[in-house]
């Protein structure tokens, strides 16, 4: 089976770009929170308001790569990789779209590091709390043993990118999802 990095599609015209999540008590909720692979425990319709733009996407990847997605898409994409994911309900400001924050709960340590192109944070750079974690992967293997069955993944350490199977792919295409592209992964 193949896999694929999901990547932002900026060649839209007039494509919106979504703020931070805000809580019903008007808490804004650092949208991390729905990229490391935890459950998220807040209650109630998030709010998330346009930073710019007016165009509206099926497949948003907000800030730090949280995933936005219309609701019917998340629901199929549920029935696609069940157990993978958590579906937040979520209010777009001047929308009557149903979107979700599509919350992917599978993370796993399937880098090959021997044939990926790592940088890591080194004393230099000023920041220890990071030294000898990736500051940077230029070319991405993967492992195909550690991926079992799943169909929808982050990756430990390398939260940001979110990658998906073949079949989630197809779906995405032919259901014209806008908003996203993908780029094949090497998987060995």
């Amino acid at each position: 089976m193949r896999y694929f990095r999901i990547v932002d599609a900026f060649n839209i015209p007039r494509r919106w770009y979504l703020g931070s999540p805000i809580s019903p008590a008007g808490i804004e909720v650092d949208p991390r929170s729905f990229t490391e692979g935890r459950e998220y425990k807040g209650e109630g319709r998030l709010l998330l308001p346009i930073d710019r733009g007016s165009e509206p996407l099926d497949f948003t990847l907000g800030s730090f790569d949280m995933p936005i997605v219309r609701a019917e898409i998340a629901a199929k994409l549920e029935l696609l990789a069940p157990g993978e994911i958590q579906r937040i309900p979520v209010a777009v400001v001047g929308s009557r779209t149903k979107y979700e924050v599509m919350n992917v709960l599978t993370v796993m340590k399937i880098i090959n590091e021997g044939l990926s192109e790592i940088t890591r944070w080194t004393a230099s750079d000023g920041v220890p709390s990071r030294v000898g974690t990736y500051a940077g992967i230029g070319k991405l293997v993967l492992n195909r043993a550690g991926i079992g069955s799943s169909r929808i993944f982050r990756l430990k350490d390398w939260e940001l990118p979110l990658f998906v199977s073949e079949s989630i792919k197809n779906y995405l295409e032919v259901s014209h999802a806008t908003g996203i592209a993908f780029e094949e992964i090497q998987v060995v």
